[in-house]
């Protein structure tokens, strides 16, 4: 025999009210109204819980800043300094333009220097010159300096960055790893 829901005294088998309290009798309707809330109690139930691991996920990948430790790679402008060999061309002195005119006395002549003896007797330094600026003008000279240069080197260091998942995955943090 049923029982009052609400007032617990036995009622009987096909009453719809207690005849104690007036508070209606379960029926074979209520009962299958029972099982369709709580079945969509808990459908909500699940679809709360699993929005609020979404909404955590979401805000792990896209708001929390991820902090790492890396090795950089990066490239720097080092001076050093080299040796640069060149040629100069300097003006000839009185000493070396009497020796060359000395030495090419002959082949002078057959270009058609006219009075070059009397030049070398007399051995004025400035008619001297003017003949060998004619002749022989400039001397070449291999001369050396030193000279600052710069090369590019790879060089590492120690960082800390910070950045989101998101941002890691999709390649949006710049970075280069020794590996």
């Amino acid at each position: 025999m049923p029982y009052c829901p609400s007032c617990g005294k036995e009622v009987e088998g096909d009453a719809k009210f207690c005849k104690e309290c007036g508070h209606a009798t379960s029926t074979s309707k209520p009962k299958a109204n029972l099982k369709n809330k709580s079945i969509i109690g808990v459908i909500l139930l699940l679809i709360i819980v699993f929005g609020c691991i979404a909404l955590v996920a979401l805000l792990i990948i896209f708001y929390f800043p991820v902090t790492y430790t890396a090795t950089e790679i990066y490239t720097e402008q080092v001076p050093y300094t080299a040796i640069e060999y060149y040629d100069e061309q300097v003006p000839i002195t009185v000493e070396e333009c009497r020796q060359k005119l000395d030495d090419d006395l002959v082949t002078l002549i057959g270009r058609g220097i006219s009075n070059l003896d009397k030049v070398l007797e007399e051995g004025d330094p400035t008619k001297l010159l003017e003949v060998c600026e004619k002749v022989y003008e400039f001397k070449t000279v291999k001369k050396s300096r030193e000279v600052t240069k710069f090369k590019t080197v790879d060089k590492e260091r120690t960082v800390t960055k910070t950045t989101t998942l998101y941002m890691m995955w999709t390649d949006q943090v710049e970075y280069r790893y020794r590996v």
